[in-house]
């Protein structure tokens, strides 16, 4: 039994790495993007339908908002999983040097990333939705912003809570589905 748990210990370090990784390497990607459509925006003053432009990483930062927060739920789990685990090799007697791993400390480290990294994309897509305000800011005392910029923050915000929360119950539901469906095919398999 010792050399299951042993490759089932390995393979979720492994994944937990791997994830550490994807994460990291996902906001490189959403600042890269974001930081040439922002750039190219605030540069360019010719056309005020540009600002919509802004709404692609709005929506990049909803939906990985979303599915970081969820998956930090999901590596609480496996954090648990992988420190029970490490009690029962530890627990065995076995003259194998690897079954004793005193402890794991940066197990939570990917939990915090995620969590942290959630809510900052989130908290991007609101900015974004905000800075075409500041970029035509002053406005005449006692006047509306200009149209396009409310249909612009309308269409930010509602692409922030759809995005953002619809992605976030599509994980949930996707998640309970696939349990369900596990469970049913281990019930019919015994």
């Amino acid at each position: 039994m010792t050399d299951f748990r042993w490759k089932e210990f390995e393979m979720r370090i492994e994944a937990y790495r791997y994830y550490l990784n994807i994460a990291l390497q996902t906001n490189v990607f959403f600042y890269a993007i974001t930081g040439v459509i922002l750039g190219f925006y605030l540069n360019k003053t010719t056309s005020e339908y540009l600002v919509y432009a802004l709404l692609l990483p709005i929506l990049i930062a909803s939906i990985l908002g979303g599915v970081f927060i969820y998956a930090a739920g999901l590596q609480k789990k496996a954090a648990d999983t992988i420190e029970d685990i490490r009690r029962e090799l530890r627990s065995e007697k076995s003259d194998d040097k690897r079954v004793a791993i005193k402890e794991i400390p940066d197990l939570e480290l990917l939990y915090i990333l995620l969590r942290i990294f959630g809510w900052v994309f989130i908290t991007n897509g609101v900015a974004l939705v905000v800075t075409p305000f500041l970029k035509a800011a002053p406005f005449p005392m006692w006047e509306w912003p200009p149209t396009y910029l409310i249909v612009f923050a309308v269409a930010g915000s509602a692409v922030i809570a759809c995005a953002g929360f619809g992605t976030y119950y599509f994980a949930c539901r996707h998640d309970k589905e696939a349990k369900e469906r596990r469970c049913e095919i281990m019930s019919t398999e015994a």
